[in-house]
């Protein structure tokens, strides 16, 4: 979440994204409520992203998240 920019938009409301990730971003009426949204769609944008299309994801100063090894069916 520290790499999350924002910007105030037009209409007062404000936008969030994660440079990297494309995808992900949020908006909303405050900057709280834009983080909060920014940080649940983060969480939805992982579990997508690394557990049902088991993408390599980016790497972040040094960390890496890897994607579960996939199940076999049952």
């Amino acid at each position: 979440m520290r790499h999350a920019e924002y910007e105030r938009l037009d209409d007062g409301d404000w936008y969030a994204h994660i440079p990297g990730l494309a995808g992900l971003w949020a908006s909303a009426k405050t900057v709280e409520d834009t983080r909060n949204d920014l940080l649940s769609a983060l969480e939805d944008w992982l579990y997508v992203n690394a557990y049902v299309a088991q993408l390599k994801l980016p790497e972040f100063d040094g960390v890496s998240i890897a994607s579960p090894p996939q199940r076999a069916d049952s």
